[in-house]
């Protein structure tokens, strides 16, 4: 994904909505189980930003960016 979106985006932010849809997609076909999956990794995105390893672009918007120090 990370490479994909580099290139590709033209914003430095990912959502977890994005990463979840483009993992879940890349393995399975579009079902009801999608919405489970994209839970799962917003619940990672929690996670994450509690640690500080990720921060909220403008404070609000869920797009994030890595926290590089």
């Amino acid at each position: 994904m990370s490479y994909q979106h580099n290139q590709y985006s033209h914003s430095p932010t990912i959502s977890a909505n994005r990463v979840g849809t483009f993992l879940y997609l890349k393995k399975n076909s579009p079902t009801i189980d999608l919405d489970n999956f994209k839970r799962k990794v917003r619940y990672i995105f929690n996670r994450l930003e509690e640690k500080n390893f990720i921060v909220r672009q403008n404070g609000h918007n869920p797009e994030f960016v890595l926290k590089l120090k």
